[in-house]
């Protein structure tokens, strides 16, 4: 595709052969998985800002 950085062509990986949505921003359009609450602005921060791997405890989630 012209006119796109590599690290957004290299995202679709993740979403390859599961069951999708697609969304579009300033930036173009992405892949979100189809059971995620959140659009493609949180996919690219976490694509783009991955700062430990680590998900959040299950205990912290339902605290708050």
């Amino acid at each position: 595709m012209e006119g796109t950085v590599k690290e957004y062509d290299d995202m679709t990986h993740v979403t390859i052969g599961k069951n999708t949505r697609i969304e579009k921003d300033s930036m173009g359009p992405l892949e979100v998985p189809a059971d995620a609450y959140y659009g493609v602005q949180t996919l690219r921060a976490m694509h783009n800002f991955p700062i430990s791997g680590q998900p959040m405890p299950e205990t912290f989630i339902r605290a708050h």
